[in-house]
Order: C-alpha cells, then sequence, then structure tokens
C-alpha cells in the first residue's frame, strides 16, 4: 500500500511541477489545452494496451469510460477555477475526501474494515490537510496586504469539481474493489471518455469563443507540444497508481494521505524548487501541521 502512495505521490508532484513550468493562464486556452493533453495520454493509453494485450481489451467496461466523461468535465471545472485562485483552491481539496469516504462508508460498509488506529489516524491527517492549507491562503492573503475576494464562480467550479472527483474516486473504488476491473483494462475506457468529454467541451466553447491564430499558433508550438506530452506521462502513471491504490486501500486510509501529501507537495515544491522559500516563511503553524502530519501517518500504520 504504502509503495502505491508513494509512486502515486511522486507522479501527482510531477504533474505539479511541469504545469507550473508552462501553466495556461489564460481561460480561453483551457479547453484546447486538455484536448491535446487527453489526447496524449490517450494514446500511451492505446500503446500500453496493445503492449499488454497485443490489440484492444477483451474486457472494455462501459462504466469506467463513463466515469472518464464525468473526470473530464470535472477536470475542466478545475483548471477554470485554479485561474481565478490557486491557493484557496488547495484549501477545497478536502470536499473530495469527504464525499468519497462518506460514500465508501455508507455503500462499501468500509467501517467495518477498519480499526480505531485507522479512522483516528485518518482525522489526524485531515485536520493537518486543514490546518497547511489554512495557513497557505493566510500567507497569500497577508502578501497581498488585504483579503482577497474570491467570486461565486470560483466557489461554483472547485465546489462542483471536487464534489464530482469525490464520487468519482468512490466509483473507482467501486469497480476496482467490487467488480474486480483490472488497471489494465481501466486505463483505456477512461481516456477514452475524458477524451470524449474534451472533445464536446472544446467544441462548445469554440463556438461561443473564437481563439485568433497566435492563440492556437500558442498552443501548437514545438515547445508547448513538448510539454504536453511530457506531463502526459506522469499523467497517465498517476491515473494507474491511483486507481491501483483505491482498488487495494479502503478510502479511509487512502483519501487523507493522498490529500495531506497533495497539500505538502504544494507548498514543497513552491518553497524549495520554485524559489518562494522567503514567501512562504515557515511559522510555527506550519511545522505544527507537519508534526501532525507525522503522527496522523503513524497512527494509521499501527491498523495495517
Amino acid at each position: 500500500m504504502w509503495e502505491l502512495l508513494a509512486a502515486r505521490t511522486v507522479t501527482w508532484a510531477s504533474v505539479q511541477y511541469i504545469s507550473k513550468l508552462n501553466l495556461a493562464k489564460q481561460a480561453s486556452l483551457i479547453p484546447l489545452r486538455q484536448l491535446v493533453s487527453f489526447s496524449a495520454a490517450l494514446l500511451i493509453a492505446f500503446f500500453t494496451s496493445f503492449w499488454l494485450f497485443g490489440g484492444l481489451p477483451t474486457h472494455f467496461p462501459l462504466l469506467v469510460m463513463v466515469l472518464g466523461m464525468v473526470n473530464g468535465l470535472a477536470s475542466y471545472m478545475s483548471f477554470r477555477a485554479t485561474t481565478i485562485s490557486q491557493s484557496a483552491m488547495v484549501f477545497s481539496y478536502l470536499i473530495d475526501d469527504i464525499v468519497a469516504i462518506t460514500l465508501s462508508m455508507i455503500f462499501l460498509r468500509e467501517y467495518q474494515m477498519v480499526g480505531w488506529p485507522t479512522l483516528a489516524g485518518a482525522l489526524i491527517c485531515i485536520l493537518a490537510t486543514i490546518l497547511f492549507a489554512y495557513n497557505n491562503k493566510q500567507k497569500h492573503q497577508d502578501k497581498a496586504n488585504a483579503p482577497t475576494k474570491i467570486s461565486t464562480l470560483f466557489y461554483l467550479l472547485s465546489f462542483g469539481a471536487l464534489g464530482i472527483w469525490g464520487a468519482v474516486h468512490f466509483m473507482m473504488r467501486h469497480v476496482g474493489f467490487e467488480q474486480g476491473v483490472t488497471w489494465e483494462e481501466f486505463v483505456l475506457p477512461w481516456y477514452g471518455g475524458t477524451f470524449i468529454t474534451a472533445l464536446i467541451i472544446f467544441l462548445l466553447v469554440a463556438r461561443k469563443q473564437r481563439l485568433n491564430r497566435e492563440e492556437i499558433q500558442e498552443v501548437f508550438a514545438m515547445r508547448n507540444i513538448f510539454w504536453t506530452l511530457l506531463i502526459a506521462v506522469p499523467t497517465f502513471l498517476n491515473i494507474v497508481f491511483t486507481f491501483w491504490t483505491f482498488a487495494s486501500t479502503p478510502m479511509v486510509i487512502a483519501k487523507p494521505i493522498f490529500s495531506l501529501f497533495q497539500v505538502i507537495t504544494v507548498i514543497l515544491l513552491g518553497a524549495f524548487v520554485f524559489g518562494e522559500r522567503r514567501q512562504q516563511n515557515f511559522n510555527m503553524t506550519d511545522w505544527c501541521a507537519f508534526g501532525l502530519s507525522a503522527i496522523g501517518v503513524i497512527t494509521l500504520t499501527l491498523d495495517t
């Protein structure tokens, strides 16, 4: 389990690192960039399928394709929300956890699979995530010397995306744990679904919002094509490790650790990779959150 969690964290961090190097700030370019990115991931899924099966897999679960289509919508909403406020988006990650864990507890009865140390460790990890995210958000407000006013659109996009992702992650656990779908059977219909949604969103947005030639040339410039192909590899691996983890690990363990590691990764990448150490200015609250993180992870290991 811990090997999968570590692998998933590394691939997720790689996606964040590459995205930070070449992040599209223009909301108008998001549909086209997503279409190109998901197309590259779908190609990788095709090559993986032919390499593993010598062709298309014999078992092609349509439910996974539907989940991929829903994921494509959530990804677009998340990218739009991130262009409005990246720091506030980090704080919203917990919605995903709450939805996924609640659904798993109710419908998969995961409360029967874990003991009190796991529940206590999960709660401590969630508290550490809240502390990290809230403190990080306060620092961004302090640098602006005034509270950042966030639009209603941000809340609709972020809460909607993360609520959808929570339900999708629960269903990933369902198809992997309950239905026995393997990751080899999962990736092709998943990325087929995300590609379909990305194409639909692009066509709908393109009708209302015409891109000029310069914007299109920017997306398809060799430098940007390189970054798109590069980010498709860790994105593909991230989904593989995420599904693999959900299929083998109760959601009450996987989700709190995922979110905790995501927030820590964002903070550490900003401080030590992108030269934001002075702006980050680690304080007592950060160190308390790190301490809670260690206690939470150690408590989780007592029951696993």
